[in-house]
């Protein structure tokens, strides 16, 4: 055995007895395996795992790459998932349209231009604008076609409100102007532009004979500028100007002829800038406006109203000299008068 152990190869080729053969093969056998243990599952399993922590450290690091992308994108627009355009840069209750320009109220979701297709930023709280939304395009259409009303540019928002019923687009761009509707809905109601409005001189019907008392009004207790202090009757029938007086009234025909008043002041000229007269005339008693007389105001500078004559009976007519108040009310120093009772005959 010694001769054979100091000679043994990797193919060892012996002359020796069987059994020896047999032994010795064996034991080449066994050292043979023991050495590919040895030798090849070691490197087989360390490239394995080799391979398995390449793997899972590709796989990690591509996580970790990607996790950073969001967090760098996070920070760029701010990361608020209930306001994404909030911007860190934005104090409280404020953010940034789109997430870029100035910081504005929370309540501001738009501007002109920053809504998507087949809408427009609209304004949601009539002329102040302080809050917008995206809403469709059918806005315009129900404020301009369905509702008649304006639909204009806000500049105070840089948005659009649908003006309330009466109101246009203001000559600067800037919201609504006009003069408001009572019926305006509620949440758009702009500042309206106030306007004076004249009274407009009405035609009565033609009255008959009449035979009007002339009343002048007399002097107020504490007047506040020009009085009227006389009142004169015209018939202009077919175009002549003759002053009536006495008995004329008896010539008057209902339908036919018609009359005209006159007034003057106390001071004997043209009345002072912001003074005008006005005139009222009690019909007679077969008339609705025997207690509720026909008023008429005159322009300023005018003096004087036709009235074709429709009934036969008594008439009334008084003229006063009115001015407008600081707020805005027609003031007439109108003289208290006894309208004439009216009795039904009784057969």
């Amino acid at each position: 055995m010694d001769s054979y152990q100091q000679k043994t190869t990797d193919k060892p080729i012996l002359k020796t007895s069987l059994s020896e053969e047999n032994n010795v093969s064996d034991s080449v056998s066994k050292n043979n395996t023991k050495k590919t243990i040895k030798k090849y599952n070691p490197k087989f399993i360390f490239g394995i795992f080799s391979l398995v922590l390449l793997i899972a450290g590709g796989l990690i690091g591509l996580y970790l790459t990607s996790i950073n992308q969001d967090l760098r994108q996070q920070a760029s627009v701010g990361g608020d998932p209930i306001d994404p355009y909030k911007n860190k840069e934005c104090g409280p209750g404020l953010h940034q349209i789109n997430g870029e320009g100035e910081c504005v109220s929370e309540d501001l979701k738009c501007k002109r231009g920053s809504c998507g297709s087949g809408e427009t930023c609209h304004c949601q709280d009539g002329q102040p604008c302080l809050e917008t939304e995206c809403e469709d395009d059918y806005l315009i259409e129900n404020c301009e076609d369905n509702q008649g009303r304006s639909y204009c540019k806000n500049s105070g928002a840089d948005a659009y409100t649908c003006c309330a019923a009466g109101f246009t687009c203001c000559p600067s761009g800037n919201g609504c102007c006009g003069e408001p509707n009572p019926t305006n809905p509620p949440g758009e109601d702009p500042t309206p532009t106030p306007t004076t409005t004249t009274t407009p001189t009405p035609t009565p019907t033609l009255p008959p004979e009449i035979t009007p008392t002339l009343t002048p009004t007399p002097t107020p207790t504490t007047p506040v500028g020009p009085q009227c202090h006389d009142i004169t009757m015209f018939n202009i029938t077919n175009g002549q100007t003759a002053v009536m007086s006495g008995d004329d009234d008896l010539d008057l025909v209902p339908d036919e002829s018609t009359v005209r008043f006159t007034c003057s002041n106390d001071q004997g000229n043209d009345l002072p800038t912001g003074y005008f007269y006005a005139f009222r005339i009690y019909e007679p008693c077969q008339s609705p406006n025997h207690f509720d007389p026909l008023e008429f105001l005159n322009d300023e500078g005018e003096n004087g109203v036709n009235y074709p004559v429709v009934y036969s009976g008594d008439y009334q007519a008084q003229c006063a000299v009115c001015s407008v108040d600081t707020e805005g009310d027609t003031v007439c120093d109108w003289e208290a008068i006894a309208v004439t009772e009216c009795y039904e005959n009784i057969n």
